[in-house]
């Protein structure tokens, strides 16, 4: 009941509420497997506010919480993705690459793999980051992200002064927005 309550106001745009109920689910029933999902949700609710540092308190708790492989991953992920948007790049890369390494077999992995390009591409590691949106390219290439990955790409061969190749991925990024 706390759940379903909880997530019908957040759907609503109740947040503080939402945020209440997801609280006394949490203290009401520690015990539940339902709180790897009331911290995820909290997660959510303080990044949506950019409190950054509460977001990934909520995310690490819910992947400490949850037994079921997906939901760590999602909660790993998305506690890189909190170190991406507080601009703390080099924590963002080690918390995909632990996705990479001990999540391999992941259907998220192709996430982990393009955001690891782009963060290591916000650290000014331009032939890290086309090595990593590679090896994404190659291991995964009907994912949904290949665009994002190819356009990534295309700003990295930018930058090292490889004009051609740029040329060359922005023409795919071009290309697969006309299908």
């Amino acid at each position: 009941a706390y759940l379903g309550k909880a997530s019908a106001l957040h759907d609503t745009g109740k947040i503080d509420l939402a945020a209440i109920w997801y609280k006394n689910l949490i203290k009401v029933f520690p015990e539940s497997t339902l709180v790897s999902r009331a911290y995820y949700a909290l997660g959510d609710i303080y990044a949506a506010q950019a409190d950054y540092a509460n977001a990934f308190d909520n995310f690490r708790l819910s992947y400490e919480a949850s037994d079921e492989e997906n939901a760590k991953v999602g909660s790993a992920l998305r506690m890189a993705d909190v170190r991406m948007l507080e601009k703390d790049y080099k924590a963002a890369t080690e918390l995909y690459d632990i996705v990479l390494k001990k999540y391999s077999e992941s259907q998220m992995v192709d996430y982990a793999q393009c955001q690891l390009g782009v963060a290591l591409y916000q650290m000014k590691n331009y032939r890290g980051s086309i090595l990593s949106l590679q090896s994404m390219m190659l291991n995964f290439p009907d994912s949904s992200l290949l665009a994002e990955a190819e356009y990534q790409l295309g700003l990295a061969y930018f930058k090292i002064g490889d004009y051609d190749k740029a040329r060359l991925e922005f023409s795919k990024v071009l290309n697969s927005k006309d299908k």
